[in-house]
């Protein structure tokens, strides 16, 4: 099979031309992920892909729609991660903030997530996100505007912030949150690993905890050098950060540190 081990997403993949090239990429055995606005359609073909012993998964998607495509993506990259690190029937674990942005999308794809939420002073984390994108920058460009990427980080951030804010009051309804405080991570981890483990529904065992900690105590934070950034380097000041985070940082103002 020509495509075996690859995995496809396709658009439109619903009906007309979409649903025959899904059809003969599932028989040449790729994964196949069908990326359209009709689920009936879609999931009655998935169905028929499956029955044929290929490989296919419905992910609904409005392609004017700039947040469905990014999380069409997203599911796409997580049916690969998948299937490449032989992960099939075991939880996922995602480090990122973006997903806070958008939690309705979030929710929608994969509806048994528990989100942890680690809380960290909003100067430090945006700071700390600029130098990660600065970083990123420069190894494709002798020059970076740094003045740019901090206006880049507060409108991204703004964006996501007022989303979460709303979204997250009618999302902890009915899908679990656990809010922890950044330093806890260093000083706190078993408890805040079982924690997270309940939330989520998941057996801790014994084993599994001792990996973790082993593995803790051998990388211990700053193992390599402190990694150092600061707001002004990126043309930030204090009063956009309280501006941007004012209605986080007062309700959850328990969690946050500087650290």
């Amino acid at each position: 099979m020509r495509l075996r081990n690859k995995i496809a997403m396709i658009t439109g993949a619903t009906s007309g031309i979409g649903a025959v090239m899904a059809r003969r990429f599932a028989e040449q055995g790729a994964k196949v992920v069908l990326a359209a606005r009709r689920s009936d359609n879609g999931n009655a073909i998935v169905k028929e892909i499956l029955a044929a012993g290929g490989q296919a998964a419905f992910c609904r998607m409005d392609q004017a729609n700039e947040d469905e495509v990014r999380a069409a993506i997203e599911f796409t990259v997580l049916q690969y991660t998948q299937r490449t690190d032989c992960a099939a029937g075991r939880p996922w674990v995602l480090k990122a903030p973006h997903h806070l942005g958008d939690l309705p999308i979030l929710f929608r794809h994969f509806p048994q997530t528990t989100i942890v939420h680690c809380h960290r002073d909003p100067g430090v984390f945006v700071a700390s996100f600029c130098a990660l994108l600065h970083a990123s920058r420069l190894t494709t460009s002798r020059h970076v505007d740094a003045k740019a990427i901090g206006d880049y980080a507060l409108h991204v951030y703004a964006r996501r912030m007022r989303a979460y804010m709303r979204d997250r009051p009618i999302a902890e309804q009915s899908h679990p949150f656990v809010d922890i405080a950044y330093p806890e991570i260093v000083s706190n981890a078993p408890s805040l690993i079982r924690g997270i483990y309940a939330a989520a529904g998941i057996s801790l065992t014994a084993a599994s905890m001792r990996a973790m900690l082993d593995w803790e105590s051998g990388n211990a934070q700053h193992k390599h050098g402190q990694h150092r950034y600061a707001l002004e380097d990126y043309g930030i000041s204090l009063d956009a950060i309280k501006s941007v985070f004012k209605d986080y940082s007062a309700r959850y103002a328990q969690y946050l540190t500087t650290g």
